[in-house]
């Protein structure tokens, strides 16, 4: 394609996030790519910019290309699985079906979950095996070059992409390694090392393992919310397409049925695709987001005895009345679920002494990933992200108006709404005053 027509083109760019990587992470992530240019002026318009997660991408390709949509024994409030097992993450989201026609909607049924235990973790435990045989002091003379060769040609696209749990042999080439045992009739001894089934299994095992264990506990935990085990697993990613993971999750969820797509190393990114053809939030088939995290605001209440805690109490010098500092209101809980059409709410009430405060207005989004977040500031809370507001001046004199406790001083009182949209890999933040976006309110995030 020549660059005349790509230039005349409009692009829309979807970026795939792992389901267990936190805020942070997913934003510097949009921040890198949005550096990178990705967003830059184009002559065609600006570029459409969205991120999403894997599991959710690849549950959209697989249903899209027909992996799903033809199972004659799919029905209406049936589940499933989306195990992505990459190369760092194995991520697992699952999902119930709520529409088939007009067109198919899909709803979250259970919290995401991952954990770092993808292909990578196999090289370690390859790499960790090497000295065993043929001794540390001669692996480590092995300069990086070579080592990365015996890795490329001898595992990578050998016994860790062909090892399916039979007792097949695997040869491992090491220069310089000159075996104890003499060669047969007076040869030269071989290079060459052999991994049977039992050295392979006990690389593969411990990693294969934690994999099985993420899609136990994914599968419990749509039995318990549906009442119903999901009727299949989908295995995708380039770990997925191992053959011994597959049979060792066929051996372990019988009953279950295990479903590998077509290619699934590139169903990830099949499903971006479909998702970028999305051209709004109604025309999308996952419709909400089972929150990992608790989200809310920490603030100072009225004192209330026997209710707060008499370490958080204190004389509040402009309302002259007791307050409790520190304390928590969590707008979105652990397990909520959440729809992408409507956004999460927060109330803000901020005192301003003069004019040009309102240049500086900010408040603080709190997290916690506890099933029941606490209601004063402990360690089991950690502040997300910071919200600087910028508002424009001409409404200070709109705001009413209050008189300092025991003093003629006055202040007024800003009341204005942050609402937030969330959703797997995605946090929209938009400030409402008085039921209006306030757009010129000039709104910055800054990330924990």
């Amino acid at each position: 394609m020549s660059k005349i027509a790509v230039d005349n083109m409009t692009f829309k760019v979807v970026l795939t996030l792992p389901a267990n990587w936190d805020h942070p992470a997913q934003e510097l992530t949009r921040q890198a790519a949005e550096k990178a240019g990705i967003k830059k002026p184009r002559f065609r318009g600006p570029t459409t910019f969205k991120t999403m997660s894997e599991p959710e991408a690849a549950a959209l390709a697989a249903w899209k290309e027909a992996l799903m949509r033809w199972r004659p024994d799919l029905k209406l409030g049936d589940s499933f699985v989306v195990c992505d097992a990459g190369d760092g993450t194995v991520d697992l989201i699952s999902y119930t079906v709520k529409s088939l026609e007009p067109a198919l909607k899909l709803e979250m049924c259970v919290e995401a979950t991952g954990a770092l235990c993808g292909a990578v973790y196999l090289d370690e435990r390859f790499e960790s095996h090497i000295p065993t045989e043929v001794g540390s002091s001669t692996y480590d003379k092995l300069s990086e070059e070579v080592k990365a060769r015996v890795f490329e040609n001898d595992w990578e696209f050998s016994g860790k992409k062909k090892y399916n749990g039979q007792d097949t042999e695997f040869h491992v080439d090491i220069p310089g390694y000159k075996p104890k045992r003499p060669g047969f009739f007076g040869k030269k001894p071989s290079s060459t090392i052999i991994l049977k089934g039992g050295h392979m299994n006990a690389i593969f095992q411990p990693v294969v393992g934690q994999v099985i264990d993420l899609v136990r506990t994914q599968v419990q935990e749509v039995h318990e919310e549906t009442q119903n085990r999901p009727k299949a697993v989908l295995l995708v990613g380039g770990f997925g397409e191992n053959n011994y993971l597959l049979k060792q999750i066929q051996a372990t969820f019988k009953g279950i049925d295990i479903q590998r797509p077509t290619n699934s190393w590139s169903v990830i990114s099949r499903g971006a695709v479909i998702k970028g053809l999305s051209v709004s939030p109604e025309t999308e088939t996952v419709t909400n987001f089972i929150s990992k995290l608790s989200y809310g605001v920490k603030h100072n209440s009225y004192f209330r005895p026997y209710f707060h805690d008499e370490r958080d109490k204190y004389r509040c010098p402009l309302k002259g009345v007791d307050m409790a500092r520190d304390q928590f209101t969590w707008y979105l809980k652990r397990g909520t679920s959440v729809s992408k059409l409507d956004p999460v709410r927060y109330q803000w009430l901020v005192s301003l002494r003069s004019i040009h405060e309102l240049e500086k207005v900010h408040g603080e989004v709190w997290i916690s990933d506890q099933k029941t977040p606490p209601t004063r500031l402990d360690s089991n809370a950690k502040r997300l992200c910071k919200i600087n507001c910028n508002f424009d001046s001409g409404i200070f004199y709109d705001l009413e108006e209050k008189q300092v406790a025991d003093s003629m001083a006055k202040y007024r009182e800003l009341s204005y709404t942050l609402k937030m949209k969330v959703a797997a890999g995605e946090l929209e933040w938009i400030i409402y005053w008085q039921d209006q976006q306030k757009g010129a309110a000039q709104v910055n995030v800054e990330y924990e």
